[in-house]
């Protein structure tokens, strides 16, 4: 099994604050039959900006954790990145980083009013050959209110492909 969404990264967002805490997750989602754990901190997102370097940085403390306590799962860079209108610049200039260097992008939209501006960012991801993956939309707002929002996301990437 394969965890795409993952705040693993010590002392960085709301995850854990100690080693042990992050071997303690690491075992329980070994026991639990996880294999790969893509780690997604939050990036552009009040206080937390934590750009590709940062976490290829802090992914290097786990991969020891995993290794020196022989943990059968691996690890993978990514982001839970706010959507802005600067996330494709950013993927050119190596500050935002998809889903372990794939197509994939784990976007998140804020969970009260939608920017203007995020039918275009996503358009924009999508025609440069990625594919968003929207983090938590049940949590955002105008999607619960209006689930053909998210409908007509889903439809863009599909009929793109």
């Amino acid at each position: 099994m394969i965890d795409i969404h993952n705040h693993l990264l010590i002392n960085i967002d709301d995850g854990p604050t100690s080693k042990n805490e992050a071997h303690d997750l690491l075992e329980q989602a070994a026991a639990q039959g996880i294999t790969n754990i893509m780690v997604t901190p939050h990036h552009q997102v009040g206080n937390w900006y934590t750009p590709k370097e940062k976490v290829l940085e802090e992914i290097k403390i786990l991969e020891a954790i995993i290794n020196d306590n022989n943990i059968d799962i691996n690890v993978h860079h990514g982001q839970e990145i706010r959507i802005n209108e600067h996330i494709l610049e950013e993927l050119r200039d190596g500050i935002n980083t998809t889903l372990n260097d794939s197509r994939y992008i784990l976007v998140e939209l804020p969970f009260g009013k939608l920017p203007p501006y995020y039918d275009a960012v996503i358009d924009e991801l999508v025609t440069h050959g990625y594919t968003p993956i929207i983090a938590h939309p049940e949590r955002c707002e105008p999607i619960v209110n209006d689930i053909d929002i998210l409908y007509e996301l889903i439809n863009k990437v599909q009929w793109r492909r």
